[in-house]
């Protein structure tokens, strides 16, 4: 998928650039000119304006195309994912293998992500004054029956920048409820901060990662060694090496950084 996020930011920037920039070029002070100079600032001011004009038409062009061809993948990932449920532990393998995937899990949530059979991506009505069209989204996860919640699905909507978000919430059986901060605080409505990262924060980061990373490709986190695997290398040395692998695995996540800071 081409840069979806950072056409997303690209079109937010333009939108909010247009009609804020003329609002401070009346208040700031022009610099003293002649009146030569003066009516040349003017004319490129004008040629500036009509060339916003074009770069907003193609970012909005950018984005409906993005949009058209998310439509054409979307089945295939579906059937591809149909095929996955049958894989011992494929989904819990992909988030083990994250390097974020720390900030995110305490106590027995990696015990209880064993259970996970099959994660879903799918769209949601796009709400009027959100203007990030793949921004809005539900994340579903389903699971096998086990001894720490009654839910078999587990989900969020996700819309955004928009706040009224849903989430499942977790019917834990008694004395399962996590006392800390959990990955599974994500499908509940008030997600406790954690190790410095406010609620916001953690949110748009595991969705953007299911998103844009495990759901696009799950397939460059299972076929990835573990740190374990590597152990001869320094921290540095295999976050370099885990960078080189995104970068040769899939085109589709040159944008990370910037997508991770869009949202």
């Amino acid at each position: 998928m081409t840069r979806i996020l950072l056409l997303a930011g690209l079109a937010a920037v333009i939108a909010s650039s247009s009609s804020s920039s003329s609002s401070c070029l009346v208040a700031a002070e022009p610099a003293p000119v002649g009146d030569a100079s003066g009516k040349e600032i003017d004319a490129a001011r004008r040629l500036q304006s009509d060339a916003d004009r074009i770069g907003e038409e193609l970012t909005v062009k950018m984005l409906s195309l993005e949009v058209e061809y998310h439509k054409k993948k979307e089945p295939v990932l579906k059937e591809r994912n149909a095929l996955l449920k049958s894989i011992p532990n494929f989904w819990s393998t992909i988030i083990s293998r994250h390097p974020n995937h720390h900030s995110w899990m305490r106590g027995d949530d990696e015990e209880i992500l064993k259970y996970l059979i099959d994660v879903e991506i799918s769209d949601l009505e796009r709400e009027e004054g959100n203007y990030y069209p793949l921004h809005t989204f539900k994340l579903a996860m389903r699971f096998k029956p086990n001894e720490y919640f009654t839910d078999s699905v587990l989900y969020r909507d996700i819309k955004g920048h928009m706040q009224d978000e849903t989430a499942s919430g977790v019917n834990w059986l008694e004395g399962k409820a996590p006392v800390e901060p959990s990955f599974f605080n994500f499908f509940e409505n008030n997600i406790p901060d954690t190790r410095g990262k406010s609620q916001e924060h953690i949110k748009h980061e595991i969705a953007h990662v299911f998103r844009y990373e495990f759901w696009q490709n799950p397939f460059t986190y299972y076929d990835q060694p573990t740190y374990h695997d590597y152990q001869h290398l320094s921290e540095e040395q295999y976050q370099q090496y885990h960078e080189d692998l995104l970068q040769q695995g899939s085109g589709e996540h040159e944008q990370h950084d910037q997508h991770h800071a869009d949202l």
